[in-house]
């Protein structure tokens, strides 16, 4: 029971649930098949249930990252809004970028040992 509501749930999770499976090594051996052409309803309702966390991360991403800055000041061409932009959004691929590279691919994460196992390429690209 604890599996199925798990296995429910687990879209909803995302990507907490990816992290504790590759961490635990809980991946199973066989992909989840699709049933194409036609969702169940359950699939359906996983879909949505998916979808409210995400939405509640953009909604808050979108009030936080970018209400600090009115766009009021960005009708006219300045400097100092478009620096403060660009920092911004440099800053946030950075943090995205690195954390999935120290994911992949630094020896010292957590995942390393697992994410081997399911690479194309198991050697790190040399500089």
């Amino acid at each position: 029971m604890v599996e199925a509501i798990y296995d429910f749930l687990k879209p909803a999770l995302f990507p907490l649930s990816n992290l504790l499976e590759m961490k635990f090594k809980l991946l199973s051996d066989k992909p989840h098949e699709p049933s194409l052409p036609y969702a169940s309803l359950i699939e359906h309702l996983q879909a949505v249930v998916t979808l409210v966390p995400k939405l509640i991360v953009t909604a808050l991403s979108m009030y936080f990252l970018f209400s600090t800055h009115p766009l009021e000041k960005c009708k006219e061409l300045e400097i100092n809004w478009i620096i403060h932009i660009l920092i911004r959004n440099l800053l946030i691929i950075w943090l995205l970028g690195g954390t999935w590279d120290f994911i992949l691919y630094s020896h010292i994460s957590p995942f390393y040992e697992t994410m081997k196992t399911v690479k194309l390429n198991k050697d790190y690209p040399t500089w």
